[in-house]
């Protein structure tokens, strides 16, 4: 099951809130001894998709009825004195609560470090080697696995992630029966569709296409 990612409509960065509207039967509890709850169809009442992330429970999580895990990854780096460090990580996190909000979905906390290996040395940056990076999120992705979860979103807005897309194919290719995506903001709207909104060519990084993306959100930085 691969879900259609693109809702006509949606803003691909807008914040969407979670909504942890579920209701948890006494029988879906977690016990007095700690032992976990167990996940049963019947046991979730809900009237709407389910969008839950980290500030929730582990037996909340577990009885939510998530299907579907998102996992931002961004990058901390200069983006020249325009703007923050943190520009990668926060669109990515918009982008990974903006679609999950379509589907009963778990929300992860985003990877604060991708590969920037082009701005070494410039102040804030902190970077992961390409085989690093790609260690890190097998590991992450086989934790969900390990949850239950089938299917993992991977969400990328770093251009210089491009080591995402090889451990990829190499996730799906040891996981049968299991199905990890990659999602990059930036290769969904064709080229053609951006020159109708932009003015600059070739922009790939802190110019006007992501300079436009963080304006709305400037008292969130």
């Amino acid at each position: 099951f691969i879900p259609r990612l693109h809702v006509p409509g949606a803003d691909a960065f807008s914040v969407a809130p979670v909504r942890n509207i579920i209701h948890i039967p006494d029988e879906c509890k977690e016990s007095p001894g700690g032992s976990p709850c167990v996940r049963s169809a019947g046991f979730i009442y809900q009237t709407e998709t389910v969008m839950i992330d980290t500030l929730a429970t582990s037996p909340e999580l577990e009885c939510s009825g998530a299907e579907i895990a998102f996992l931002p990854v961004g990058a901390c780096e200069q983006h020249f004195g325009l703007l923050p460090l943190n520009t990668d990580i926060f669109q990515s996190e918009c982008l990974a609560r903006d679609i999950g909000s379509h589907f009963n979905s778990f929300i992860c906390p985003p990877l604060p470090y991708g590969t920037s290996l082009e701005n070494t040395g410039r102040p804030g940056t902190l970077t992961l080697m390409p085989g690093t990076l790609s260690m890190v999120v097998r590991d992450l992705v086989e934790s969900l696995y390990n949850q239950g979860f089938g299917l993992v979103a991977i969400i990328n807005s770093h251009g210089g992630n491009f080591a995402l897309r090889p451990a990829v194919r190499e996730i799906n290719y040891r996981n049968a029966g299991r199905k990890t995506i990659f999602v990059d903001p930036w290769e969904i709207v064709p080229a053609d569709e951006c020159a109708k909104i932009f003015e600059s060519r070739n922009d790939t990084h802190c110019g006007e296409i992501e300079t436009s993306v963080m304006l709305p959100r400037a008292s969130r930085w």
